[in-house]
Order: structure tokens, then C-alpha cells, then sequence
């Protein structure tokens, strides 16, 4: 079995979420196999296959991972949301033990007006999907980014310090 270690991650996704996880990786010369390691629930091939693009990580397990590294994950406006304002819309009530990255953006659709039906039928994904991640399930990587897409919104790593003043 092959070890990735810092210095010879060779990257094959084009997720930028990921390749900073492996740029960081590389700075603070932290291999994929200590940071399984310190997570403690990771398999220790999970990263390097979350970096060659083999799993999508769970978004719960990459938030531990990239604070492991002393970063924080954000949710930043890219564009502006690609779905009108829905006229039918009722605010969405946000469960405290979701995880906080949904938390954002269930936030971010009572701000913007924005139904999570709209925001399922645009990414392709069931609305069932989205009622799951308030309920019980951190949603996976590329799932949760399907979701942040029509609404312009990406996920982000800052440092810890810097990320409450940057997302405000």
C-alpha cells in the first residue's frame, strides 16, 4: 500500500476545496497518513483518495481535516444566486445539531428569499436531499457543492482568525 506523503500528493482533482487541502498539506508538510491519524475516524487512505478523486469526502470529516490544519470552512459569495426570489417562499427553520456549513446555507436561502425546492430542482438533486442535511446527514463534498452553485455561493478555507471577518 502507498503512503501519500506531503511532498509527492500529485493531486488529479479539479475541486478547489481539495487542492487547497493539498496545498496545505504540502506548507505544513503534514502527510495524508499523520492527518488520518489525528481525524482518528479516517481510514488512512481516505484523503489521498478524496485528492485523486476516487470518494467525495464527507463535508462533516473534511471540516475536521482542514481544522486539524488550523483552517476553517466558509461559505463566500462567488456570483449572484441564478434563481429568482420564490413567491411562495416560507423561511426555513434551522436545526441547531445540523452542521454548521448548512446552517449557512439554510441561512443564506432565508436571506435571499430563495426555497430549497428552487435550489434542488436547479442542481439536480432531490429535494429529499436537502431535507436529509437538516435532519440527520452532513451531505458529501460534491453534493453540497451541486447545492451552492445556482445559489453563486462556494466553500472556502481561511485561517481561523480570519474567517469570521471575511464571511461578514
Amino acid at each position: 500500500m502507498r503512503v501519500f506523503r506531503a511532498g509527492n500528493i500529485k493531486p488529479r482533482t479539479t475541486r478547489p476545496i481539495l487542492l487547497r487541502l493539498a496545498t496545505e498539506m504540502r506548507r505544513q508538510r503534514c502527510p495524508a497518513l499523520e492527518l488520518s491519524d489525528r481525524h482518528g475516524a479516517l481510514s488512512n487512505g481516505a484523503i489521498s483518495r478524496w485528492l485523486c478523486d476516487r470518494t467525495s469526502p464527507p463535508l462533516a470529516d473534511l471540516a475536521d481535516v482542514f481544522s486539524i490544519l488550523g483552517l476553517r470552512l466558509d461559505l463566500v459569495r462567488r456570483a449572484p444566486p441564478a434563481i429568482p426570489p420564490s413567491p411562495r417562499f416560507t423561511p426555513h427553520a434551522i436545526p441547531p445539531h445540523a452542521h454548521p456549513l448548512v446552517r449557512r446555507f439554510y441561512a443564506e436561502l432565508n436571506r435571499t428569499g430563495i426555497a430549497a425546492a428552487d435550489v434542488a430542482d436547479a442542481a439536480g438533486l432531490s429535494r429529499q436531499t436537502l431535507v436529509t442535511w437538516k435532519i440527520s446527514r452532513a451531505p458529501l463534498l460534491v453534493t453540497f457543492e451541486r447545492a451552492l452553485t445556482p445559489l453563486g455561493l462556494a466553500i472556502v478555507a481561511f485561517a481561523q482568525a480570519e474567517s469570521r471577518r471575511a464571511a461578514a
